[in-house]
């Protein structure tokens, strides 16, 4: 329970956030945690201050602080995997984003982050899990199938990563950008068999978005690829 006091000092702090007064709001906050030691608010807010204020080993104490307090909500561990990244503290950022997918499994940017920090860490099996745990949950999110497809072909699974794109392909808005990178991607691949679908990609994004040379740079060079020299100079 927040006592009346306490009260007091975080809505002052809150009203300092809105302000932008950072340095104000976290002397309010830190007043309200001295009082009332036990109350997560307080801790909470604070390190949203100290993430403000690019105070990140002080965030991340304010967020440990708040999950010991209240280890079920999520946001308090995806805030401290935040946190943790801008650290560079990346084992203990898997762990506190595993820790927020646990409680709450549902969510698909919880997958999609925690995905991004096992790419970085290198665990290509682990990411690819968490990619697909995010598309299943959100089928439209492009970025996670982005991400899908490139961790396949690095991975020299371009079988797996046709899959993946087909099923892109079906569930989203097939935007110009998102075939010229689908496009670029196998065609960085350098496995002819794949080059027609590649080709037809970027012939389709140049046609969706004619003014944008990056796509015509990406159709001209796989078409030089498989020897199509004078299509390629008509770009």
């Amino acid at each position: 329970k927040l006592e009346p006091e306490v009260g007091g000092w975080i809505e002052l702090g809150s009203f300092y956030m809105r302000l932008k007064k950072y340095y104000k709001a976290e002397d309010a906050y830190k007043k309200a945690t001295e009082l009332q030691s036990e109350n997560p608010l307080g801790w909470f807010k604070l390190g949203e201050v100290y993430i403000n204020l690019k105070k990140y080993f002080a965030a991340e104490a304010a967020y440990k602080k708040f999950t010991e307090l209240q280890p079920k909500i999520p946001l308090g561990w995806f805030r401290l995997g935040e946190v943790f990244t801008k650290l560079e503290k990346f084992n203990e950022a898997e762990a506190a984003f595993r820790k927020a997918t646990c409680i709450q499994p549902e969510v698909a940017v919880g997958w999609f982050i925690l995905g991004k920090i096992n790419m970085k860490l290198e665990k290509y099996e682990e990411a690819e899990q968490a990619f697909k745990k995010a598309i299943k949950i959100d089928p439209k999110g492009n970025i996670a199938y982005e991400l899908l497809i490139k961790l396949q072909m690095d991975n020299k699974d371009s079988e797996a990563a046709l899959k993946t794109v087909k099923a892109y392909l079906k569930n989203t808005d097939n935007s110009p950008e998102s075939l010229n990178a689908i496009a670029w991607t196998f065609f960085e691949d350098r496995n002819d068999k794949f080059l027609p679908q590649a080709e037809s990609w970027a012939e389709e994004a140049v046609k969706n978005a004619p003014q944008e040379w990056q796509y015509q740079h990406t159709f001209s060079s796989i078409l030089g690829a498989r020897n199509k020299w004078k299509e390629a100079l008509e770009l």
